[in-house]
C-alpha cells in the first residue's frame, strides 16, 4: 500500500498544482470564462472514453501498465502548458490530463481492493482518498506560493521536475502485467452483457450528482472567482485551495470512523447542512465559511467511497464496472465545466454557487436510499 500511498500522492500534488496554475495562465492571457469552460472540459472528455478502455483492459492485463501511462502523462500534459502558445497547446495539455486521469481513475481502487482485507476495501480507498487530498493541499500550496515568487513558465518547469519523481514508486510495483491476455472484443462484450441492477445505476447517479455540485467549483469557479471578485493574490489563492483540501481530508477520515457510530440519516444531514450553508458563505464572500464548505465536501467523499464498494467492490470485473459507475459522472463534468462558465459569465458566481448546492442536496438523498442497508456502514 505504500507505494500506492506515494503514487496517490505525487499524483494529487501534480493535478491540483495544475488547478491553479492553469486556470490563472488562461485569466493573463484574457482569456474569458466562457473560453475556460471549454478548455477544461475536454478533460472530462477524454477521462470518459481513456478510464472505460482502460479499465476493460486493466480487468484482463494488469494495473501496473497504467500507473506507467499516468506518469508519463502527468509529464507530458505539463510540458504541453510550459510551451503553449495558443489555445490548441492548452487543449493538448488537457488532453493528456485526461489521458493521465484515466489511467490513474481506472486501476486505483482496483489495486486498493486487492491489497485490501475483506470488508476493509471502502475504509483503505477512503484511506487514500485522504492521501490525495493531502498531496492536493500541498499542490496548490505550492502553486501558489511559486506564482507569487517566479513565473507561470518557471512553475511548470518545477512541477515537471516533480512528475519525474513519479516513476520511482511506479516502476517499483509489483503487480504482474500480461499483455498476451487482452482480448478488446471480448472484454467489451464481456462488459456490456453483464447484468447490472437499479442500486448499481442508482450509485452512478448519486455519484454524478456529487461530481456536478463540487467539479466545477474545484476546477476553475472558486479559484476564478478569488482573483476576479475577491482579489486575492496566487499565493492566497494557493493558500485557499491548501486549507480547503486539508479540511477535506481531515474530514474525510473523521466521517470515515463517524459513519460507523451514528446513523446514517444524520450523518448524511449533518454533511449536507454543512455544505450548504458553507457554500452560502462562500457566495456572500465570507472566506472563513470555507471551514463548514471543506467538513461538508469531506464527508460526502466518504459516502461516495462507500457506494462505490456497495456497487463494485464484490464484482469479478472490479476496474470495469467502478469505470462503468464513473460514466454519467464524466458527462456530467463535461456539460458542467462548460454551462458553470457560460452561467458565471453571463448571470454571475452566485448562480454557480446555488447550483452547487441543489445537486449537493439531491447526492444525500440518493445516497440514503442506496446505503441505508449497506454492510458497508
Amino acid at each position: 500500500m505504500q507505494k500506492i500511498y506515494a503514487i496517490s500522492f505525487l499524483d494529487a500534488f501534480i493535478s491540483n498544482a495544475l488547478v491553479i496554475i492553469i486556470p490563472l495562465l488562461l485569466l493573463s492571457r484574457n482569456i474569458d470564462l466562457l473560453g475556460i469552460g471549454i478548455i477544461l472540459s475536454l478533460l472530462p472528455f477524454v477521462f470518459l472514453f481513456g478510464r472505460t478502455f482502460f479499465a476493460l483492459a486493466a480487468d484482463e492485463i494488469g494495473v501496473k501498465i497504467f500507473f506507467i501511462i499516468n506518469w508519463l502523462s502527468n509529464s507530458i500534459s505539463v510540458l504541453f502548458y510550459f510551451f503553449a502558445q495558443n489555445v490548441l497547446w492548452f487543449l493538448g495539455g488537457k488532453f493528456f490530463e485526461g489521458v493521465r486521469d484515466a489511467a490513474y481513475w481506472s486501476v486505483s481502487r482496483t489495486a486498493v481492493y486487492k491489497l485490501s482485507k475483506k470488508g476493509r476495501e471502502a475504509e483503505n480507498s477512503a484511506k487514500v482518498s485522504g492521501v490525495i487530498y493531502g498531496g492536493a493541499a500541498v499542490g496548490v500550496l505550492v502553486a501558489g506560493f511559486l506564482l507569487n515568487i517566479i513565473s507561470f513558465e518557471n512553475a511548470l518547469l518545477v512541477i515537471f521536475a516533480i512528475s519525474l519523481l513519479l516513476s520511482a514508486p511506479v516502476l517499483l510495483l509489483k503487480f504482474k502485467t500480461k499483455i498476451s491476455k487482452f482480448d478488446i472484443k471480448k472484454a467489451i462484450e464481456s462488459a456490456i452483457s453483464k447484468k447490472r441492477n437499479k442500486k448499481f445505476w442508482g450509485a452512478a447517479i448519486a455519484m454524478a450528482f456529487l461530481s456536478i455540485s463540487t467539479y466545477p467549483l474545484y476546477a476553475f469557479i472558486l479559484t476564478t472567482y478569488m482573483k476576479k471578485m475577491l482579489g486575492f493574490d496566487y499565493w492566497r489563492i494557493g493558500l485557499f485551495f491548501s486549507v480547503l483540501n486539508i479540511i477535506i481530508c481531515f474530514s474525510l477520515f473523521v466521517g470515515n470512523k463517524i459513519i460507523e457510530q451514528v446513523k446514517l440519516k444524520y450523518f448524511l444531514a449533518i454533511q449536507t447542512i454543512l455544505f450548504l450553508v458553507g457554500v452560502y458563505g462562500i457566495s456572500e464572500k465570507w472566506v472563513y465559511f470555507i471551514v463548514l464548505l471543506g467538513i461538508g465536501w469531506g464527508f460526502g467523499e466518504a459516502i461516495f467511497e462507500r457506494i462505490i464498494a456497495e456497487a463494485a467492490a464484490r464484482s469479478n470485473q472490479v476496474s470495469t464496472d467502478i469505470a462503468i459507475l464513473h460514466i454519467p459522472i464524466r458527462f456530467a463534468e463535461f456539460a458542467t465545466v462548460i454551462s458553470a462558465g457560460a452561467i458565471a459569465q453571463f448571470f454571475g458566481y452566485i448562480a454557480i454557487f446555488a447550483y452547487s448546492a441543489v445537486f449537493f442536496f439531491a447526492f444525500a438523498l440518493l445516497s440514503y436510499a442506496i446505503l441505508r442497508n449497506s454492510s458497508f456502514i
